[in-house]
């Protein structure tokens, strides 16, 4: 996820100070360098930015395609962090959108089952 350090870090869209009483988004970087959205991968917006982007829609079908991607992707270091931890909450947001994907359940079959959702 990108850093943000209200009042120092700027909106990667209006280049505005983003500050902590504003709503931001951010994002992490999930687009390869010579993407034309690339320079908006890793950064910080004013949501109400966001809202009036032209991108806006090009930019969150990506964000959500890499996130799907990346939860039905199996990865031995996700199972083990999961094991050591448990479910961040960032999985758990994925699995009510995008459903339990067959590594996890498996995973989670074979494992100590705290709540999930």
């Amino acid at each position: 996820m990108a850093i943000i350090i209200f009042g120092q870090t700027k909106c990667s869209l209006c280049k505005l100070p983003l500050e902590e009483k504003q709503e931001v988004s951010s994002f992490p970087h999930f687009l390869k360098e010579g993407h034309q959205l690339w320079a908006y991968s890793d950064s910080g917006m004013h949501t109400a930015c966001i809202e009036t982007w032209e991108h806006k829609d090009e930019f969150l079908l990506l964000y959500k395609t890499v996130r799907r991607d990346h939860l039905f992707t199996e990865s031995a270091e996700m199972k083990e962090m999961i094991r050591l931890h448990g479910i961040p909450d960032w999985i758990k947001e994925d699995v009510k959108e995008f459903g339990m994907p067959n590594w996890l359940q498996e995973f989670w079959d074979s494992n100590e089952k705290p709540d999930l959702l």
